[in-house]
């Protein structure tokens, strides 16, 4: 059975600072979810989404659009560039699917930090609008026994100026209040990526010790038809104090270190983190998932074949298997994804392989059959001539042919007794099976043998008078 390496991520392995900060909440988004995922329940409870923008506009329904938690705008480091899923989900903003621009270039929603910018409404008078004010707010933060503390997080945004524009906010336990208007993150990364930037700002006085804080997130866009991806996107977002006097705060995500798992199962992992002000431990449960790796394995309807055979593979595979890959040396087609591939053709001889891999979409294993498969191609056999007898090169079987008759029904040996004047050829097989024709032969006698038969009878009477003898005189050939 074939091991299984795991990774993850220890954020505060070593010490859970952060520019002698640490950490005491944080929060990541990892719901596994890797498109469409509009609402979020995590660790730290569950997260309030608003919609606040007008809900019609140039007389029908807006479509805004939409804050999605998933890993379709990968949650990478800061001052990297934005990416795809890589499994780690993030908060962004992305289409409606019903929206005006939907079908040009993200007909199901959530192509990562995406926007509709509209422009049907604003532009033409004509419906759906996508005018957007739409707000993502955390569940209460405890700061009780915290003081001066920082709010940080990384994130990406284009947009366009204060029109399509994301901020953050603070609540305070009875009112909210915008807490920064966030710079554009730089756009040196192309392809409509941004490259992920970390922001802090300290939080007001005002939640020191406050057992009610909250934080959100504010994204709107107005219906012009003018704005650039990305959107917005945040992840890794954390509340941090300064280090000293503090216990540490266990937290980890998928990354490093590498663990080697060597049977299946479900596994928890904990983490147990420890300064000089105390400790803190972290239980996952059931966090690693290991399946087993599949087997392959596979027979065919034929291993010794000859030029131009055609034959049917069938997998003999164990364990849950989505994906099957063929590689079919010398064969045609030369690969295949069915699970039990028919017609594979062999059209030159020689020595092939065999190769399957297959994935239960966590682990891959291959099988190659060395030279599963020989091809063989007789020589063509060769007839010599000896008189009237016409003679084969050595062969397994014979069958003799004679042109415009088809084959002799005893003509099944090595050699032939001709008839003059008429053309053959002999098919022959070889030890494998295999059959090969030779040349068409035509049989010609070189000349006829003339005799002097002067003196070998007598004709009389000479001149006949109604009745004429021969008598043999002597015996010639």
């Amino acid at each position: 059975m074939m091991k299984k390496i795991y990774m993850i991520f220890m954020t505060v392995a070593l010490s859970t600072t952060l520019n002698a900060q640490t950490i005491f909440w944080i929060e990541n988004f990892n719901n596994g979810c890797t498109s469409l995922c509009t609402s979020y329940n995590g660790p730290n409870g569950a997260w309030v989404f608003s919609n606040i923008g007008p809900a019609s506009a140039c007389g029908g329904a807006t479509t805004p659009n939409l804050w999605y938690i998933s890993c379709a705008e990968n949650g990478n480091a800061a001052g990297t560039c934005g990416s795809g899923c890589g499994n780690d989900a993030t908060l962004h903003v992305g289409n409606d699917p019903l929206s005006p621009s939907a079908s040009i270039f993200c007909p199901n929603g959530d192509c990562g930090a995406a926007y509709d910018a509209g422009g049907y409404c604003d532009i033409l008078s004509t419906p759906p609008s996508t005018i957007t004010s739409i707000v993502a707010a955390s569940p209460a933060i405890d700061c009780s026994g915290r003081n001066t503390i920082t709010l940080t997080f990384n994130y990406i945004e284009r947009g366009q100026g204060s029109n399509d524009n994301a901020t953050v906010s603070y609540y305070d336990g009875s009112s909210w209040t915008q807490l920064a208007d966030m710079t554009k993150t730089p756009t040196t990364c192309g392809a409509g990526q941004g490259r992920w930037t970390s922001y802090s700002i300290a939080l007001p006085a005002s939640a020191d010790n406050n057992p009610n804080v909250a934080i959100a997130f504010n994204w709107e866009n107005d219906d012009d038809g003018s704005g650039n991806d990305p959107s917005f996107a945040v992840d890794s977002v954390r509340l941090t104090v300064p280090s000293a006097g503090v216990p540490p705060l266990a937290y980890f995500t998928q990354g490093n270190p590498v663990v080697c798992y060597m049977t299946p199962g479900t596994f928890d992992v904990t983490q147990i983190v420890s300064n000089a002000n105390g400790s803190d431990t972290l239980v996952k449960t059931g966090l690693v998932t290991i399946t087993p790796t599949p087997f392959p394995n596979f027979s065919s309807t034929g291993q010794n074949l000859c030029v131009g055979d055609c034959i049917d593979y069938t997998d003999l595979s164990t364990g849950t298997i989505q994906s099957y890959i063929w590689t079919f040396q010398g064969g045609t087609p030369l690969t295949s994804s069915d699970q039990n591939p028919t017609n594979i053709c062999y059209n030159v001889p020689g020595s092939f392989n065999t190769t399957l891999l297959i994935s239960n979409g966590s682990c891959i294993n291959s099988n190659t059959h060395v030279g599963h498969i020989i091809v063989t191609q007789p020589t063509p056999p060769t007839i010599t001539m000896n008189g009237d007898t016409l003679l084969s090169t050595p062969a397994l079987t014979y069958q003799w042919y004679q042109v415009g008759m088809g084959p002799i029904p005893s003509g099944i040996f090595q050699f032939l007794v001709a008839t003059p004047f008429e053309s053959y050829y002999v098919c022959i097989t070889d030890p494998m099976g295999c059959s090969a024709c030779s040349d068409t032969i035509n049989y010609i006698p070189e000349s006829v043998h003339e005799f002097d038969l002067s003196q070998a009878f007598n004709v009389y009477p000479n001149p006949v008078q109604g009745r004429v003898v021969i008598s043999n005189i002597r015996k010639v050939g």
